[in-house]
């Protein structure tokens, strides 16, 4: 056992597209609010579309968390705080290589299917993990803290590529 243990919460920033959807969906309720008063059945449509409101927003609502237990990386998505789905889990040596996102070493596979467990933020400092499952390669790109790195790094150094800054201030 190597010793580390860490959990970290990641929240998922709403993407353009997220808040479109948020935009329209309101843009019906209140259209739909107006044809109350035009005809009865309105209030049905009206209904419908909170309904649809309240579940198309606590679905947008996401968060990922890692969970990096001596060698093990697990990564959940909780959506609103209540629903937990296990996305993706791997132990280190597993891993074929771990590097910051746009990193050299990381072109040899650009053709793998990727998978994004990021907050979106574009200051984040993002790292893709290549794993290999039975003949097939992935790119999973996740914000890992420093204790998922350093614990990485300590299993599988030849693996695992950090970035400058975070390399000093490990030495520091």
């Amino acid at each position: 056992m190597d010793g580390f243990y860490t959990e970290q919460l990641i929240r998922k920033r709403k993407s353009v597209k997220d808040l479109m959807i948020e935009v329209l969906l309101l843009a019906v309720t209140i259209v739909s609010a107006a044809v109350v008063f035009i005809h009865f059945v309105g209030i049905i449509l009206l209904i419908v579309m909170i309904i649809i409101d309240v579940f198309v927003f606590r679905a947008l609502d996401i968060e990922y968390e890692y969970l990096y237990l001596d060698g093990d990386l697990e990564i959940d998505k909780i959506v609103h705080k209540e629903r937990r789905k296990r996305l993706f889990s791997v132990n280190a040596a597993d891993v074929k290589l771990l590097a910051p996102s746009g990193s050299d070493r990381l072109n040899a596979f650009k053709n793998a299917d990727v998978r994004d467990y990021t907050s979106g933020n574009p200051n984040a400092e993002v790292y893709e993990m290549v794993v290999v499952f039975s003949e097939e390669t992935k790119r999973i790109v996740f914000e890992p803290n420093e204790t998922i790195l350093k614990g990485m790094k300590t299993l599988v150094p030849q693996k695992v590529v950090c970035k400058q800054n975070i390399e000093s201030h490990r030495s520091i």
